[in-house]
């Protein structure tokens, strides 16, 4: 028996092995893949069911805890969330109304909020004086500076006027100091008129 006589009765050996265990292993294999594939997805989908049970657990805890404040369009949203909760299958609400609803009253917030700044800016500025004068106090609204006038400036080629201010108090030092300040600067949007 020569080498060529070995390697033909392995071919065939192995031939014949790939068709009979080899292959079947080989389906088995794939079977098997299937099977724990499918074990794999039960897990996966028991772990998400327990998940979505938690979910509505906590979706109906909660919807049932809500503070409506006694609004009756909460109250509303409030029976719906509980509703949608508590069947068999949970579902979201449209909340598009009750969104709505949150613009518009913050709208109406933002309007009287802005009302009011208008209000209180009009009364500044009525009691602001019409003409600045020597020895005027005045304070800024957010901080801690005031400045007292020592010189009223006059406007100088179409600029507006620079004004002669003593700091009584500033962020910066607290020695009284000197300085110069543009007309524009000292308005009652910022600055608060005190004394003459």
């Amino acid at each position: 028996m020569g080498l060529k006589t070995i390697q033909a009765q392995y071919d065939a050996d192995r031939k014949q092995f790939d068709q009979t265990i080899g292959a079947f292993v080989k389906q088995a294999k794939t079977i098997n893949e299937k099977l724990a594939s499918y074990k794999t997805k039960l897990d996966e989908i028991s772990k998400i069911s327990e998940q979505m049970a938690t979910n509505t657990w906590d979706a109906h805890k909660e919807a049932k805890a809500l503070n409506t404040h006694g609004i009756v369009q909460l109250d509303d949203v409030k029976k719906l969330l509980i509703m949608a909760a508590e069947n068999g299958m949970p579902h979201p609400i449209k909340l598009d109304e009750i969104l709505q609803l949150e613009k518009s009253i913050q709208d109406q917030i933002k309007k009287n909020l802005e009302a009011m700044i208008q209000a209180y800016t009009d009364k500044r500025t009525a009691a602001w004086p019409a003409k600045l004068e020597v020895g005027m106090t005045f304070k800024e609204m957010r901080g801690v500076g005031t400045v007292e006038v020592l010189a009223v400036g006059q406007p100088v080629n179409g600029k507006p006027p620079v004004h002669k201010v003593r700091w009584i108090k500033s962020y910066w030092t607290k020695e009284v100091y000197e300085s110069n300040m543009e007309a524009d600067r000292l308005t009652p949007k910022g600055w608060k008129y005190i004394k003459t």
